[in-house]
């Protein structure tokens, strides 16, 4: 399910709570519990183009996962946007 900010929690906290920190300075690294869970990225144009794509082109009864097939741990997106942060 496409998630955003506003959703109350679950995959916004994965993105904002690291912007959070580094915008106020806290330790860059520090991650609430294991951080091990791994999650994919969708960014919300591409899932848009693949909407579009199977309501043109796709007329089978069985469901279609949209994704990238790529994930990382939220530890690694947390290192991630703090050295995009600088």
């Amino acid at each position: 399910m496409p998630r955003g900010h506003r959703d109350g929690g679950g995959l916004a906290r994965a993105i904002d709570a690291p912007c959070a920190w580094c915008g106020a300075g806290i330790d860059r690294t520090r991650c609430r519990g294991s951080c091990a869970p791994r999650r994919e990225f969708l960014h919300v144009d591409d899932f848009a183009d693949a909407l579009v794509f199977l309501l043109k082109r796709y007329s089978d009864d069985s469901h279609v996962n949209v994704g990238t097939a790529r994930d990382i741990t939220i530890r690694e997106l947390a290192e991630l946007l703090a050295k995009v942060a600088g």
